[in-house]
């Protein structure tokens, strides 16, 4: 044979082995991954199981509780908002904080005091709170965010559900 060809079936066969070392790595990093994540392969998840009765029973009051944000310039609109949604019912309370906010409006960074209203109440009332604070806010656009309160006393959790009424 000819050294030329020769030469050419020795490299060939170096990318040939090249490339089946290069699959092999990565298909053992991809089995690692899965492993790592807890994924089987060929396995389809297994269905979750049904909680118990005493499982249920034993949902802590807190699961059904959340603290809805919002924010005012003023002051003076921050405890009227506060003191509305106390009178309807919705909320359990209101607690109202001096904040310095940085954010973008009309294409511009804003840099300014606002007062933060943080009000607690039930999960299932968050529309209402939500409705009257877009109807009676003074901005464009309130921030109106709900975070879920994953743990709590269950006397605090359990006086925010009672002093709260659907609307």
């Amino acid at each position: 044979m000819n050294d030329s060809i020769v030469q050419i079936l020795v490299g060939s066969l170096w990318a040939v082995l090249a490339v089946a070392l290069t699959i092999a790595i990565i298909v053992s990093l991809f089995r690692l991954a899965m492993l790592t994540w807890g994924i089987q392969e060929n396995k389809v998840a297994p269905e979750p199981p049904i909680p118990s009765p005493s499982v249920v029973d034993s949902v802590p009051a807190s699961a059904g509780v959340i603290m809805i944000k919002t924010t005012f310039h003023v002051y003076e609109e921050a405890k009227q908002m506060a003191n509305a949604l106390l009178d309807q019912g919705i909320i359990a309370s209101g607690q109202i904080v001096k904040i310095e906010s940085r954010y973008w409006w009309d294409g511009q960074k804003q840099d300014k005091t606002e007062w933060e209203l943080t009000c607690l109440t039930r999960f299932e009332l968050y529309s209402a709170v939500e409705t009257f604070i877009r109807d009676q806010h003074s901005f464009l656009v309130p921030e109106v965010v709900a975070v879920p309160i994953i743990a709590a006393s269950d006397q605090w959790a359990s006086w925010v559900i009672e002093v709260t009424t659907a609307p």
